[in-house]
């Protein structure tokens, strides 16, 4: 399986209260792609990050995660977040704020079986990435899988855009209040998660799972987890819901986002 991800890389720390927990690398396409990449799938990862010490510490983790560095654009310097723990969620502080959006040649992952597009970096990027994107899963017919993850309301063309292209799209309950109406095409796959349960409806049929109790120390990266077991995993939907929620669940108990 080969699966192209797009997103920023960060240097993450993670902090509860006075207390440093975790120094890694972070964002949500970066959380997905080492998910995905543990599970033995082929990641195009396209993302940029710094040309400086973090950047450095960043291809290296790359590289012990089997993520080639081949599709990264590597220049400037890093972007750093602290993440604070209050509970198991997290509040976030950005320590820079300019974000990069080099240009990305797609051609060079022909034959990719899934687009995932996770968090903020499309949706508020420039309108030549969405483009670029569209016209290769298009040209390719390479379906995309779209996760927002909103922090805020969601009041962009790009989302409108992207959900009307999406064959994929997963929302999480906390999410439904950010975002606007919108229509999925048909036959596309519509994925809603809880802590407790997640349902797939596909052609007006829906799948749901109830999900076992557990009491997470953190769930930074459950989302991001979720998605990779889903896409990784072959079976039906019942199966890859399972998986996706086994993935969620062991990220929820340790410091790492990512299985």
């Amino acid at each position: 399986m080969k699966i192209v991800t797009v997103g920023n890389t960060v240097f993450e720390i993670v902090t509860r209260g006075d207390a440093l927990l975790a120094t890694q690398p972070g964002g949500s396409a970066m959380n997905l792609s080492v998910s995905l990449a543990r599970s033995n799938v082929n990641v195009h990862f396209y993302t940029s990050f710094g040309d400086d010490l973090l950047g450095q510490s960043i291809k290296q983790f790359f590289i012990q995660n089997r993520i080639s560095t081949e599709y990264a654009v590597i220049q400037g310097q890093t972007n750093v977040t602290v993440g604070k723990l209050n509970g198991s969620e997290a509040t976030y502080e950005k320590f820079k704020t300019v974000q990069d959006y080099p240009v990305f040649d797609f051609s060079r992952s022909i034959g990719a079986d899934l687009i995932m597009i996770t968090g903020s970096y499309v949706i508020q990027g420039p309108k030549a990435l969405l483009d670029n994107i569209l016209a290769f899963s298009s040209k390719y017919a390479i379906p995309i899988y779209f996760d927002p993850n909103p922090r805020s309301p969601l009041q962009n063309t790009h989302f409108n855009i992207l959900i009307n292209h999406c064959m994929y799209f997963r929302v999480s309950e906390d999410d439904l209040k950010y975002i606007p109406d919108f229509h999925l095409q048909n036959g596309a796959v519509f994925i809603r998660t809880n802590p407790n349960q997640v349902t797939v409806k596909h052609n007006a049929v829906e799948t749901t799972v109830l999900c076992p109790k557990i009491t997470p120390i953190c769930t930074i990266g459950a989302g991001d987890a979720f998605n990779a077991g889903f896409c990784s995993a072959e079976g039906n939907f019942e199966e890859r819901i399972k998986n996706g929620v086994d993935y969620a669940q062991r990220v929820c108990m340790k410091f790492e986002p990512f299985i």
